[in-house]
């Protein structure tokens, strides 16, 4: 990223797109977390945002709601598990545990439930 971003002149400067360009998350990130948690293809995530658009449309059949519905359990499943690593690293790292749940841990519950789109944007403790 850096080598294109020193290479490119001002007439050719353009906008990164995260998913285009491979920069959702940075790798060392994805490694952990993906060895952690298990990995969600770009398969299956074009595959649940079809067939989310399809529910919302009323046209979803009984085999692709049956579909969705594991890939929804799978994608909380991850999000869980990238929770309680989070959690553990706090510990680990000696964060005071009270400011810890109370600011970081709460607002990483937040993203992940917005990353799965779950509507009340908490995920249910497992």
């Amino acid at each position: 990223m850096i080598d294109a971003m020193v290479a490119t002149n001002s007439a050719d400067i353009r906008w990164v797109d995260a998913d285009k360009d491979g920069l959702e998350r940075p790798p060392s990130i994805a490694e952990w977390a993906d060895a952690t948690c298990g990995y969600i293809t770009n398969e299956e995530k074009n595959a649940k945002e079809e067939l989310s658009m399809k529910e919302m449309n009323g046209s979803l059949s009984s085999k692709e709601a049956i579909f969705l519905k594991l890939l929804r359990e799978k994608d909380t499943k991850r999000a869980q598990c990238w929770l309680r690593c989070m959690k553990e690293a706090f510990v680990e790292v000696g964060l005071d545990q009270h400011l810890a749940e109370e600011f970081f841990y709460s607002r990483l519950e937040q993203v992940a439930a917005i990353m799965v789109n779950t509507r009340n944007h908490r995920l249910s403790k497992k």
